[in-house]
């Protein structure tokens, strides 16, 4: 059995990526797994199926999501910085 044959049968049904996206991930898919998923099941570049994700999670657009990614990043490296030697 084909690791995303669930996600396959649910497009095969009319389910849009966004929600099977939704689908996979609370299967306990990680975002990175999830997005070769939509890959592999809905034909999708790298780009598109970023463009589901920041769409499944709430954002507008990919650029949307990138940019709130900045103060994680930024709190994380903060973290990293503080840490002693």
């Amino acid at each position: 059995m084909d690791e995303f044959s669930k996600y396959q049968h649910l497009k095969d049904t009319g389910e849009n990526p966004e929600h099977v996206f939704d689908i996979a991930t609370g299967d306990g898919l990680d975002r990175i797994t999830a997005i070769r998923m939509l890959r592999q099941v809905f034909d999708l570049d790298l780009i598109a199926a970023k463009a589901v994700l920041a769409r499944a999670e709430g954002a507008e657009s990919l650029g949307e999501l990138q940019a709130g990614l900045v103060g994680a990043l930024e709190e994380a490296l903060r973290s990293i910085e503080d840490e002693p030697e």
